[in-house]
């Protein structure tokens, strides 16, 4: 395995637990009832008519989401190499163009979540600070873990 791939998957889950944290955060402040994983993963599973217990549903969401983060973390990992500009830069762009390709074009066109302006208040700007931060860390780590690894 490449050591861009490796890097970019281990930072791609390390940052979707820090935005995991960040999601946490904002439901405990009242910012957000049902962060974005959890809308998306339940309205599916809905669709499916999945007849899941919460914990499974709460367990199927958090495995699905670091899945997703790693996954995208790796394509950061290896994209990262050809771009003409810092890591740090790159990575919180990286964190809004994935929040805006799944926030405004997939979860609504598959029906798992409204459109950011019809959402609930107070989800979508954590779900985009979320993002960043996710970028961020992709962008602090990557760079490290390719020397690492």
């Amino acid at each position: 395995m490449s050591g861009g791939l490796m890097a970019g998957t281990i930072a791609g889950t390390v940052g979707a637990v820090a935005m995991q944290k960040v999601m946490a955060g904002a439901q405990e402040a009242d910012v957000m009832e049902e962060s974005g994983p959890e809308a998306f993963t339940g309205n599916l599973l809905d669709r499916a008519e999945a007849s899941t217990d919460d914990r499974t549903e709460d367990n199927v969401t958090d495995l699905g989401h670091l899945a997703f983060g790693a996954g995208a973390g790796a394509l950061f990992g290896l994209t990262l190499k050809v771009l003409p500009f810092p890591a740090m830069l790159v990575g919180p762009v990286f964190g809004r163009l994935v929040w805006e390709t799944m926030y405004k074009g997939v979860a609504p066109a598959i029906g798992a979540m409204p459109p950011p302006e019809k959402d609930q208040p107070g989800r979508p700007e954590t779900m985009e600070n979320a993002h960043l931060v996710y970028g961020g860390v992709l962008g602090a780590l990557v760079p490290l873990l390719r020397r690492l690894l």
